[in-house]
């Protein structure tokens, strides 16, 4: 390995049309060997240059190599074992690939796990059989299960990641031959589920407050979920580009009894269908909870698992981190160059290093996502979602701190971190210079920043049918879609944003047909920064400004009084006089039994619903789908 060599990070998507394309082409009946043999050249040479998001090709190749191995033939299969066979499975240096974050870990390990399994004698990276390939990757992926078990989804909320770990789960779910395995990633299937069909709205939006969106994720100009969420729903999927197909063809494949491999459980179905629904949930860890669950005792496991979790905002982790780093000769990797120079702080005693901390006028916190604790409420065709008090005064990343869905129409805030015509997370839409306080009932939900110079709202003025901007001057903004009135309060001080140079919007290119002139309503107050926001379906839009107005929000120094609402920055918060919480428990929902689960390895979870029930042991690692009689 050559560790001098100055990598520069490039991205696969960024260089290969074909490899998507050709699961496509076979999943859809096609078998020109010469065709074949052509399209898996672009992937193959990525794959061997080692660029960020190869391991995306590999999973498509593995599940090629299982699924289609008679279809490309002996030449072709051979070839692409050849490629595969000196590709590193592990975290290392010297290449642009991110191979530490939740969705790349899976897709990674569940890859090495099979092609090892199906090559047993086969020799890959520095000279392991595939036997010993498949023995490692199995112990990471029942490490991987264990902790989304007890902690939740890293990459919560993710309409952008999901997909790439649906991907994985479909691989894994289909073709392992180890059946308790099979059923452990059946059980993580559940939970996604029903986090999706909690969310999702009836047009099958699902875009809620998460750990990783990016600009095109929020604005909603794709849904990624939309064919997988389809999919579940049992509809015919034609088109298989990029690692969806591996999702969809896993719905398709049948046991040898002739049973469906997995198929989306009756009791999600039955939420889905359910008008208006509430799901407080609790994902991952804070950096302060690490030792109380014994991840800060140096292990590969531990290690990777902060790393998966985005939090390493203790001396302990970051340590950790930097040993493991080194151990795996990772400081020249493309990702880690810039921070390459923060080694020998780490190194300093806890006591320096708070110091350093402390001088740090970013707030960054060496967090990129930790725990969070998400309210969203749906009601028809709209949902209103957001991270209750979560990483206050921080900078996010890639999170969405809070986010309101009209039919398909998005409204958020940011304090931008860079100007328009930067890219990069976080940039102007992207993440937040400073995250702020969230609170949530229903359909109101506040939005506190705390000094944060700037702010601005995603309101795309052209897409609404019904626009009122006569309290502007008051701070309110009031629009309405799709029969659905949505209200914004915040400081008198809003004005439209000349958008000609926002290349963040375009996202490097992800949203090529957007063409809105306003949509960014500018906050430079020179105080704290607060919105509120109303949903309504029940009003027209007149009646809605009357409602509003005539229950005008009182607002003081850090404390909102407003229907219900009694709340204070950061601190206390009542809604009709009942406290509210900061934190939930992994799951709170009246589709859970006893309204609230708390992971617990001895207790069973049981969601529920009126007419069906999913009993899931996570002991035993088994799952149990009953009717409900009455």
């Amino acid at each position: 390995m050559d560790t001098q060599i100055d990598y520069t990070y490039k991205y696969a998507r960024d260089f290969d049309e074909n490899t998507p394309k050709l699961l496509e082409y076979l999943f859809n009946g096609g078998t020109d060997k010469v065709k074949i043999a052509e399209m898996i050249k672009q992937g193959l040479s990525l794959i061997e240059q080692k660029y960020d998001c190869s391991d995306f090709r590999i999973e498509i190749f593995t599940r090629i190599l299982l699924g289609y191995k008679e279809v490309i033939g002996k030449e072709v299969e051979q070839t692409i074992l050849n490629v595969l066979s000196k590709f590193p499975f592990e975290d290392q240096s010297c290449h642009s690939m991110c191979t530490w974050t939740e969705n790349h870990q899976l897709i990674i390990d569940v890859s090495e796990y099979l092609l090892g399994s199906t090559y047993p004698e086969n020799k890959f990276y520095k000279d392991k059989t595939g036997i010993d390939l498949a023995s490692s990757a199995l112990t990471r992926l029942n490490d991987w299960c264990e902790f989304i078990y007890k902690f939740g989804f890293s990459e919560f909320g993710s309409c952008n990641y999901y997909p790439e770990t649906l991907g994985a789960l479909g691989n894994i779910i289909e073709f392992s031959k180890d059946e308790k395995l099979r059923d452990k990633f059946k059980i993580i299937l559940d939970l996604m589920c029903f986090d999706i069909f909690n969310s999702v709205t009836p047009d099958l939006t699902y875009n809620k407050a998460t750990a990783r969106a990016y600009v095109d994720n929020k604005i909603n100009y794709y849904n990624y979920l939309l064919p997988h969420i389809k999919s579940l729903l049992g509809d015919e999927i034609k088109v298989n580009h990029e690692r969806e197909a591996c999702f969809f063809l896993m719905l398709k494949a049948k046991d040898k009894n002739g049973n469906h491999v997995y198929k989306l459980p009756q009791v999600f179905l039955d939420i889905f269908n359910t008008k208006e629904r509430i799901l407080k949930e609790s994902n991952g860890l804070n950096g302060k909870e690490y030792r109380k669950h014994g991840l800060l005792k140096y292990e590969d496991k531990n290690v990777r698992y902060i790393m998966t979790s985005g939090t390493s905002g203790s001396y302990v982790a970051l340590r950790n981190i930097s040993k493991y780093l080194s151990d795996q000769e990772m400081w020249n990797h493309a990702m880690f160059k810039s921070v390459k120079p923060y080694k020998t702080i780490i190194k300093l005693t806890p006591f320096l290093f708070s110091i350093i901390r402390k001088l740090d006028k970013n707030n960054y916190n060496y967090t990129s996502y930790a725990r969070g604790d998400t309210y969203t409420y749906v009601n028809n065709n709209y949902s209103v979602s957001s991270l209750t008090r979560y990483q206050v005064k921080k900078v996010s990343f890639q999170q969405v701190s809070h986010i309101i869905n009209l039919d398909g129409l998005s409204v958020f805030t940011t304090a931008p971190a860079k100007t328009m015509d930067k890219t990069g997370s976080p940039d102007y839409w992207i993440g937040s210079k400073r995250n702020p306080d969230c609170m949530q009932f229903k359909n109101i939900l506040i939005a506190y920043y705390k000094n944060p110079k700037l702010t601005h709202v995603y309101f795309p003025l052209e897409k609404f049918e019904e626009v009122n901007l006569d309290y502007l001057y008051k701070g309110f903004v009031f629009g309405r879609y799709h029969n659905i009135n949505v209200m914004i309060r915040t400081n008198a001080n809003l004005s439209w944003v000349d958008s000609t140079n926002d290349k963040s919007i375009k996202q490097d290119g992800k949203t090529p047909n957007f063409n809105l002139k306003q949509y960014d309503l500018m906050n430079n107050s020179v105080d704290d920064h607060y919105y509120i926001f109303e949903v309504d379906d029940t009003m027209t839009l007149k009646e809605f400004i009357a409602n509003v107005l005539d229950n005008s929000p009182l607002i003081k120094e850090k404390e909102i009084l407003y229907k219900g609402f009694q709340y204070i920055y950061n601190k206390r918060c009542h809604f009709n006089g009942i406290k509210m919480k900061n934190h939930y428990p992994r799951f709170e929902s009246k589709f859970v039994f006893n309204d609230q689960y708390v992971f617990d390895k001895e207790n069973p979870i049981i969601f529920v619903s009126d007419k069906n029930k999913l009993t899931i042991d996570f002991k035993e690692y088994t799952r149990k789908e009953e009717t409900i009689t009455k």
